[in-house]
């Protein structure tokens, strides 16, 4: 039902290959904005790729910040009801969880956190259409009034007024620029992706898969542990495990060293 991740059928190029920084010029230092395989490769015909992402990464977590700073200030609007705010807080989750993948990728660029940020883009794309059309109900059907009074904390001679009808036009421009600027960084976020990973081979594949399912054991055993009462606490559980080892070690190097007596005859095979 699902696509299969990623890491199951692709794999980071080799930083010893395509994977190695160029270094560049600039105006006053030297830049690692790209590496073999992507070099070449532009954001805006102008900026490095990775330079590109990373501004796009900055502009998504700002535009989130001043999203949801911009709502809980307007909830001191008396002219506006206050549950507008709220569902514009909730139609701006997808921008939050959007900026999270960007925070993600600056921690670490991998192959999973690279695939997700196309997937970011395109959460602030329905999240910015998402709050126009509720701009439209809301000021078209609900307002009452053909002003809307813009600000907080003051009175309302201090708020900011527009025209309803040219209030609405602007919130719909700011979305249709957004919602732009978003759609074509979604190719750019698609092609920074493809362009430092690489196939996996057969091997490479069947070993991750045994990697991730013995992962996924060591997982459920730890939770099985956690949750049982007769070890206590994690650490008794890693101490108990430890000791079912060495005993298991001792017997094999005790049964090793009693082979080798025999294979020399120093020993019968009935002897205990």
């Amino acid at each position: 039902m699902f696509p299969p991740d990623e890491e199951d059928e692709w794999k980071s190029v080799d930083k010893q290959k395509s994977g190695e920084p160029v270094l560049s010029q600039c105006c006053c230092c030297i830049c690692n904005c790209a590496t073999k395989a992507t070099e070449g490769v532009t954001c805006c015909c102008v900026v490095p790729i990775k330079c590109g992402i990373t501004t796009i990464g900055v502009f998504t977590i700002f535009l989130a910040a001043i999203g949801i700073s911009a709502q809980f200030f307007l909830m001191l609007n008396d002219q506006v009801k206050w549950w507008y705010c709220l569902v514009n807080i909730l139609l701006l989750i997808p921008q939050y969880i959007a900026a999270s993948f960007f925070i993600v990728w600056f921690g670490k660029d991998s192959i999973q956190s690279r695939g997700n940020l196309g997937c970011a883009c395109i959460m602030v794309v329905c999240s910015q259409a998402l709050i126009a059309a509720w701009v439209i109900i809301y000021f078209v059907w609900i307002y009452e009034g053909d002003t809307v009074y813009y600000g907080w904390g003051t009175t309302q001679e201090g708020y900011i007024k527009y025209a309803k009808k040219y209030y609405i036009f602007r919130e719909l421009a700011w979305a249709v620029i957004i919602c732009t600027l978003f759609s074509y960084f979604i190719c750019i976020s698609g092609r920074y992706a493809t362009a430092l990973k690489e196939p996996k081979e057969k091997d490479e594949q069947k070993r991750w898969q045994k990697e991730k399912e013995s992962r996924k054991r060591a997982q459920e055993d730890l939770d099985k542990a956690a949750k049982d009462e007769k070890y206590g606490s994690m650490r008794k559980y890693i101490e108990n495990v430890n000791k079912k080892d060495k005993k298991q070690a001792a017997k094999a190097k005790k049964k090793a060293e009693k082979d080798a007596a025999i294979a020399k005859g120093e020993i019968d095979s009935e002897d205990d």
